[in-house]
């Protein structure tokens, strides 16, 4: 703890490329020779090692760097497995994690450790791990595996792992290839991992720096949960069937009327009304939150991005759906998998969708559907091609022929500022007024319409 590998083991040679620090550790340190059995990694303890980068964010803090990836899933084999005899749990059902950080120019072999623990699922969060399985296995049974995405799930993620991109593999039950993927835990939930070390269990960290923000979510302790007891869920429930069932009851009212039930109070001009009635809805308190996060603990595990939805009377829709905006210095030397833009539409969605009255105001506006949703494979191709596009332009210094609402594409980019002197520095070295990328209203719109009969 708070060392590093060439500290503790001189010996050791510079190690370069990704997958095998960890067989390093493994080798150098544990003295035990790495292998690719299923078992996990010290089979007499039941422990699985995983070593795990962390980096600096703008105020020193330090945050996951990316997905933790477990093992590689055999469509075959798994789709025989249940939960409990899946390769997942056999090998993963206790983890070793050393979360080092990585600093750029660094050899991994310098990186300090900063969290070394033990960790299993917690059993708050055991009935979503096991609902992502299923949901994974599900695909792998119905011979769609070639569609499996990591927004399918809110934990357990199946990333795609290869050494490139055309790489296929066999699956049962279908003639079509489909991209190798691997158990993940998905990178939000990391954070929770390290955030539980640092305030329960201090003696498993050294030098970490956590932003204040980050602490002060914990204020709210469990009023942040939905799930307050396992007891919460009906016989069969999933999470998701389980937020269904919270709102169906109030569909067709007002959100005034709702908040009148709720008894939260209110203004006629509140437009945070819809927000609070959602939280009371859900039986949350909304505590502090870090940007892009929802203040519901589970949605925030999971990385769910909430969005409110307000169509017109006649069901139209006038406004499209924006992201934060782009940062074009940074979009240059992306690549697609590690993207913003790639984690946004890789994201699970949870949509609240209202209608607006006629002549009414804002505690008028009737609550219509509300629903999870992941964006369909061939989307997310067409996110990608919008993705490469924006990012050529943006490094050759085009920038006003991205693509166009009028081009009817799905996405589109236009300005985000508050106005023409909110501007940003670009690749070249001038500024650009702030722009983002957009869902199309139209878009959005049929996502909706394709929720109602569901």
């Amino acid at each position: 703890m708070g060392k590093s590998m060439i500290l503790l083991h001189p010996e050791i040679k510079l190690y370069k490329g990704k997958g095998g620090f960890g067989q390093a550790v493994e080798k150098f340190h544990f003295e035990y020779d790495p292998n690719s059995k299923d078992d996990p990694d010290f089979r007499d303890a039941g422990l699985e090692l995983k070593c795990a980068p962390l980096k600096l964010e703008a105020d020193n803090s330090m945050v996951p760097k990316e997905r933790l990836v477990l093992n590689m899933i055999d469509y075959f084999s798994e789709g025989l497995a249940t939960y409990d005899t899946s390769s997942f749990m056999k090998k993963n059902k206790k983890l070793l994690l050393m979360f080092h950080l990585a600093r750029k120019g660094q050899n991994t072999v310098e990186d300090i450790f900063k969290v070394i623990r033990t960790w299993s699922i917690p059993e708050e969060d055991s009935k979503i791990f096991e609902d992502d399985w299923n949901k994974i296995h599900s695909k792998i049974l119905a011979g769609k595996a070639e569609d499996i995405s990591e927004s399918d799930t809110f934990y357990l993620g199946a990333c795609t792992k290869a050494k490139d991109s055309s790489s296929r593999r066999r699956q049962p039950y279908s003639s079509e290839l489909a991209k190798p993927r691997a158990y993940s835990i998905k990178i939000q939930y990391l954070n929770y991992i390290i955030l539980d070390a640092y305030l329960n269990h201090p003696e498993d960290c050294n030098g970490l720096f956590l932003s204040h923000k980050w602490l002060a979510k914990f204020k709210t302790g469990d009023g942040s949960k939905i799930v307050k007891s396992l007891s919460d869920y009906h016989d069969g429930e999933t999470f998701e069937n389980l937020i269904k069932r919270k709102f169906i009851p109030y569909y067709g009212m007002s959100v005034g009327s709702i908040a009148n039930l709720l008894d939260i109070a209110f203004t006629d001009s509140d437009k945070a009304l819809a927000a609070h009635v959602c939280y009371a809805i859900l039986n949350v308190k909304k505590g502090s939150t870090v940007r892009g996060e929802t203040g519901i603990a589970e949605f925030d595990k999971a990385g769910v991005i909430m969005k409110t939805i307000r169509l017109e009377e006649n069901g139209t829709l006038k406004e499209s759906m924006s992201f934060p905006a782009i940062n074009y210095k940074k979009i240059v030397s992306e690549k697609w998998e590690n993207s913003d833009w790639y984690n946004i539409v890789n994201s699970k969605f949870f949509f609240i969708v209202l209608r607006k009255r006629l002549g009414m105001g804002n505690p008028d506006v009737i609550l219509e559907n509300s629903f999870f949703w992941s964006m369909p494979r061939q989307d997310v191709e067409v996110a990608e091609r919008f993705w490469e596009d924006t990012k050529e332009k943006i490094r050759d210094g085009v920038y006003n022929d991205f693509w166009r609402l009028g081009d009817h594409h799905l996405f589109h980019v236009r300005p985000h500022g508050r106005d023409s002197r909110d501007v940003v520095k670009t690749p070249q070295g001038t500024y650009e007024i702030k722009r983002c990328c957009w869902f199309n209203a139209e878009y959005v719109l049929k996502i909706i319409n394709q929720q109602k009969d569901k």
